[in-house]
Order: structure tokens, then sequence, then C-alpha cells
């Protein structure tokens, strides 16, 4: 192979500008002190770098928002260690006005003390952070967590905490809402009235709040009703309305010596009555006749969603009040019976054991086809009577129109051409091939084409269901003043079904327990109120202001322990602080040392090889200077 000189020129130069390039990089890289200085160098090293960085970074800022939660947390400790400070002087306070040594002075000497703590307290509930964000006013931070209104402080925070991310996936809430640390007193036990005969419960007392609160525990709101019954024959001053007491499920109640509250006859001139539940005092001035209602009373259905009862109505009302004072809230049953293959219902009362009122059976659905079942009794006529032969067919739950019968028919034949031609004007049975045939010991039989299909009676009239034997999913019952419609769309996959039927009166009146919870600067409000009250030589006044003393105190206690349980879980979560900085910590150790490995230059390393790329390169320029002047022209001189 031919070199040439210029050739011999070109590499050696090439060489050695190669070799200025890496000595020129090397330097770079100890002047810096990385690994590499440009991406192109590393990509790899360089995107875990940029990773690695990332990381730092978030831990940084975890690190700051422990820092900022700790300080926060620590001042609401410290709060909370000055409320419970000033919660405990003015329980004692409280204690002290007891003494029934001291005078109407006294106890006014403490209620002015006992305001400025109420001042000191709630300066300490409106307490702000560094930020001038109020820690109790839970995630409103920038609005005041209570505001003196009408005398009485009010809770304008939420319930919510402002939680704060500490650790990759941890979060502690770096406030404590009010509605959880303060506003958890129960007030004193009180009854709302409402309804359209809330005018008609003139007074009320509740004599044992205990007894009272029992009986709301197990039977829910009370409830007042007044409706008409068919008057009495015997008593020229009956008007038929009555009145009844019931709980939330419409029971009636038992007054206090025994007597059941339901349906108890009363007259204009003795409608003023005084009854007597457990812990309840009630005095009712009930509704003159010319003034009780007319409406008529209904029904509250509920239970099964897939329901069975379709339609009701009241066509008697005394007559359907009487039945369902007589009988109490009704039951709707439906269950498949396993003997008959086809769902059976029954109405029952609420005895118990329950009493069955009335009772029926829905056919077995056809799939296919259906049959009645029954072999009709020839001649059917229905020429000559008042009401022609309807029913209908359903497939799949759609119906037909209804099929008529206005002539009388002698055997089978006839009756199947007839069914046949009315087949054949309708657009579902035609499209569906619907046909009809009959046989002596079944009965009519309709088919088909589509063999999965379901194929049902639908409405039959009482002509086509005494003629022909036809019966439906659908019944119309009438009993105690009132028309229920009960249909069962099959077929079905459920076993059994369950419906309620409650009654609801024309006139009501629902008492319901309130206690709406308060927080201690009312509570010690209201006290400290109590104190200015004179009650030397005032028996009635001293029993209240008693009274009074032992709800505060337990306010006080309750309002005690929940501080306490606040400041627990404060200290709880400093303490989960301390654990996540020190998590924190050690993964930035670890993670500063995985950057340091892929970023940082090893200078010893670097060093000997800048000792040999220099050495490379004095070696490139010594070759060069020899060969340089050599040439064939030299050689041939």
């Amino acid at each position: 192979m031919r070199i040439s000189t210029a050739q011999l020129y070109t590499q050696a130069s090439a060489s050695m500008l190669e070799g200025q390039t890496k000595l020129a990089q090397t330097q770079a890289r100890l002047a810096s002190g990385k690994n590499f200085t440009s991406l192109a160098e590393d990509p790899v090293g360089a995107n875990q770098v940029v990773s690695l960085k990332r990381e730092l970074s978030q831990i940084e800022m975890f690190q700051n928002n422990i820092d900022a939660t700790r300080r926060r947390l620590e001042l609401t400790d410290t709060t909370l260690g000055q409320y419970q400070n000033s919660l405990d002087r003015a329980r004692t306070l409280i204690l002290q006005s007891a003494n029934s040594t001291l005078t109407d002075v006294d106890r006014r000497s403490i209620s002015f003390e006992i305001a400025e703590i109420v001042k000191e307290m709630a300066g300490l509930m409106n307490t702000r952070d560094s930020k001038g964000e109020y820690l109790f006013s839970g995630s409103k931070g920038t609005d005041e967590a209570y505001t003196l209104e009408s005398g009485r402080y009010q809770f304008k925070g939420d319930s919510y905490n402002r939680e704060i991310q500490i650790a990759s996936g941890v979060y502690v809430a770096s406030t404590d809402s009010g509605a959880r640390v303060f506003e958890s007193l129960a007030t004193d036990t009180a009854i709302s009235v409402t309804g359209s005969l809330r005018t008609s419960i003139v007074d009320y007392k509740i004599t044992n709040p205990d007894l009272y609160k029992r009986l709301v525990q197990s039977e829910g709101d009370i409830q007042l009703q007044v409706f008409r019954v068919t008057p009495d024959a015997t008593d020229p001053l009956s008007t038929g309305l009555v009145y009844s007491i019931v709980d939330s499920a419409g029971a009636p109640l038992t007054d206090s010596v025994g007597n059941v509250l339901a349906g108890i006859p009363y007259t204009d001139t003795e409608r003023e009555v005084d009854v007597e539940l457990p812990g309840l005092a009630l005095t009712l001035s009930l509704p003159l006749d010319a003034d009780a209602s007319t409406s008529d009373a209904s029904l509250l259905i509920t239970g099964d969603p897939k329901s069975v009862l379709s339609n009701f109505s009241v066509n008697d009302s005394a007559l359907f009040s009487e039945f369902m004072l007589a009988n109490g809230n009704l039951g709707i049953n439906t269950s498949y019976d396993e003997l008959t293959g086809s769902y059976v219902w029954e109405m029952v009362n609420s005895e118990s054991p329950a009493s069955v009122l009335a009772s029926g059976s829905y056919p077995q659905p056809g799939i296919g086809e259906i049959t009645t079942g029954t072999p009709v009794v020839f001649p059917a006529r229905f020429a000559a009577l008042a009401e022609s032969g309807v029913f209908s067919l359903s497939i799949n739950g759609v119906e037909s129109s209804p099929i008529s019968l206005s002539a009388d028919y002698y055997d089978g034949p006839s009756l199947v051409v007839a069914l046949q031609s009315a087949i054949a004007l309708d657009p579902l049975l035609s499209s569906a091939g619907v046909t009809a045939s009959y046989d002596a010991v079944t009965g009519l039989r309709f088919t088909l084409v589509d063999k999965s299909a379901e194929l049902n009676f639908a409405l039959p009239n009482a002509q086509a269901s005494s003629q022909l034997g036809i019966t439906s999913n659908k019944f119309d019952l009438s009993i105690g003043g009132m028309e229920v419609d009960l249909r069962l769309e099959l077929p079905t996959t459920q076993q059994s079904y369950q419906e309620q039927l409650r009654y609801v009166a024309p006139e009501t009146a629902e008492l319901q327990l309130e206690q709406p919870p308060t927080n201690p600067l009312n509570a010690l409000l209201t006290i400290s109120e109590a104190l200015r009250v004179p009650m030397e030589g005032d028996t009635e006044a001293r029993e209240a202001f008693d009274a009074a003393v032992a709800l505060v105190l337990d306010q006080t206690l309750v309002a005690q322990s929940r501080v306490s349980e606040s400041s627990a879980s404060v200290g709880s979560r400093l303490n989960g602080l301390d654990s996540a900085q020190a998590s924190n910590t050690d993964f930035k150790l670890m993670t500063e040392g995985t950057l340091s490995a892929v970023e940082d230059l090893d200078y010893a390393a670097a060093s000997t090889e800048l000792a040999k790329r220099q050495l490379a390169l004095q070696a490139a320029y010594s070759s060069f200077a020899k060969i340089q002047g050599l040439s064939l022209f030299n050689y041939l001189n």
C-alpha cells in the first residue's frame, strides 16, 4: 500500500488534535470536580443525576413541611395547655359558687371572674400561627374560629383538618378543628314540634330527661294523630274524632299508667287533655270538630324495592281509619310455593303472631305457552251478558290490546275460531305467531312461536274469569275502606317479597328530641348569668341554680376530657414528625451518596488519566518532529 507524504501529515495532525481534545476534557473534569460536564458525555448518568436531585428536592420540601407542622403543633399544644388551666380555674370557681353559705354578692363577684376567664379562653380558641392562620378553624384558616353573636360564641370554621405531606405517602394533620376539640358539649334536652297539629300541643315539660331520652332511643320520634272514625251512635255528642300518640313506626305508645294511646275519642267539650309519657308531660288542645281536617288518611308504603303493590286508594276514610286502628300497620308478604309452583300473597296485621286478613295466589307464568288449567263449561254465553268477556295477553311484559268475546259459544272449535280472529287483529299477538287451541282437560291454550318467551294472561274482567277460568298476576283487593292493587311481575328470581303499609293520619304533629351541641364558652356564660340572679330566700331560684351548676360541671368535665384527648393526639403527631424526619434524613444521606457516586469525580483516577494523556501527546509531538522532514526527494538527493 502506498502512503503519501500528505497522508502522513494528516494522520499525525489528527492524532495530535484528538490527544489535545481528550486532554482538555480531562482538565475540564478536574476543574469542575464532576464526572461529566455535558449530557453527551454520559446520557444515562445525567438522567440519574436529574432524578436523584429531584428526590433530594422533595426530601427538602418534606423537611420544610415537618418544621412548619412542628411549629404549628407545638403552638397548639401550648394553647391547649393554657386553655386547660383556664377551664380548671373556671371549674374551681363554679364548685365554690355552689356553697350555700355564699351571699348573692359573693356569687356575683365569682360571675365577673368567670366572665373574664371566658374572654381569655375565647382568645386562646382564636389563636393564630406564624402565617396568621387560625389554629382551630379547620380548613378555613383565614376565618376567625369563634365570634360573639347575640351574647353567645358561634363556631365559624368547619370540621376538616388541614393535612400536610411529611414523607412519601405520609400525611399528618397540622391543625385541629374546633368542631372536634370544643364543640362537644350537650345542652339541656329540648323538643321541637312540627306538623299541622303543632298548635294542638300547647305545652310540654320534660319531667325526667333520662327517661325521656330512653323513650326516644327505643321508640324514635313521637307523633300525635287526629282522624275520624264512624261516630258512636250511643253518644249524641260523638263526632267520630279520635286521637292517637304513636312512635316513629306508627305503633301506639302507652302512658305512664299503662293506657294504650290509640283511637281515643274526644268531643268539642272534652278536647283539653293531659298526657303523661315516660319522662314527658304533654298538654293537648285537640282540634274542634269544625276545624278538624276532612282529608282522607293514607298509607306510607315501604319495603322491598320490587313492589307488588301497584296502586292504593281510600274510598271510605272513616272505615279505613277504623280498620287501621284495629289492625295496626299492615304487611303484604309474597312467597314462592314449591308445592303448587306459584307465588302466594297474604295481607297480615301487626299482631304477634300476625293474623292473615286476606290472601291469594298468582298463576304460574307460561314460557312459550300458557293454559287456563280449567275446562270451559259450554255453552259459554257472552251475548246476553251486560259485559262482554275481556282479557289481554302479555308477551315478555308487553300487553296486547283487549280481546273481547260478545257471542255465545257451544264448543271448543267455535271458541278457538273467535279467539284466533281477535288475535289476528292485534299487531303484537299476530307478529308473535300466537295460536289458540282448546283441550277438554286443561282448557284454553295459547302458544308462541318463540318457545323461550314469557306469556301471561293480563287484566281479565269478571266475565272472562268466571266463564273461561282466566286469572292473571294482578289482584284488586277491597278491604277496610281501601282499594289495593297487587301485581307481581313474572318471571322473577326472588323467592319472597315483603312490604309494610303504615297508617298516615290526615293531621299530625311530631315531637323530636333536640340537644344541639355547644362549647365551654357558652356553658360558662350561662352559669355566669345564673350567678347574677338573686336567690337568697328563693327556694325555686336556688333549685334552678343548683341544676344549672350540675349541668355546667358535667359540661366542663366533658370539655376537659376532650381537650386531654386532643393534647394526646397532638403529642402523637409530634412523635410522628420526629420519626418521619429521621427517616427522611437517612433517605437523604443515601440519595446524596448515590448522587455523589454518579456525579462526583474520582480525582486520583482523573489525575492518572491526565498524566497518561500528557505523555501520549508529548510522544505524538516528538514522533511528528522526526517524520516531518522525511521525503522521497530527500532520499533521491
